[in-house]
Parts: structure tokens; sequence; C-alpha cells
């Protein structure tokens, strides 16, 4: 089974459809920087893009919401 999935690996790195993943080292938004990129590049991850993953105004909003909701705890949101 290894050999299989090391020959499909190998088959899409030379087909030029092998997709590395980046890391990320700055918050998310529209533009983000990347590791080993000097200048900034536009963000199109799909749910950070906007930005709405660090944005002050939505975090509020879910801490409030879950506030309401039983058996939920909002530790992780908690913006003191």
């Amino acid at each position: 089974m290894r050999a299989i999935l090391d020959a499909e690996l190998e088959s899409i790195r030379d087909s030029g459809t092998w997709k590395s993943e980046r890391i990320i080292v700055s918050s998310q938004g529209p533009s983000i920087c990347v590791d080993g990129w000097q200048d900034p590049v536009l963000n199109f991850c799909a749910n950070n893009y906007l930005g709405l993953s660090v944005s002050t105004c939505c975090l509020l909003f879910v801490n409030n919401e879950l506030s309401f909701m039983p058996g939920v705890s909002t530790s992780a949101c908690d913006m003191s």
C-alpha cells in the first residue's frame, strides 16, 4: 500500500499539481506575512481573508452570544 501511495504522490508532484502549505507568520487578514517571503501576500484562505478571525467586533459578538447558551464555556473567548 505504501508503494502505491508514494507513486501517486510522486505523480501529483511530477504533474505540477502538488500544493505545499505555507506558514503564516502574521495575524490573518486581507494580506499576510508568509515564512520565507519578504513582501506581504494576498490571503484567500477560505475563512480568513476578510480578517474576521481576528476581528474584535466579531469576537465580542460570539462571546456574548455563547454566554446565553447553556452548557457552553466561553473561557476560550475571554476578551478581558
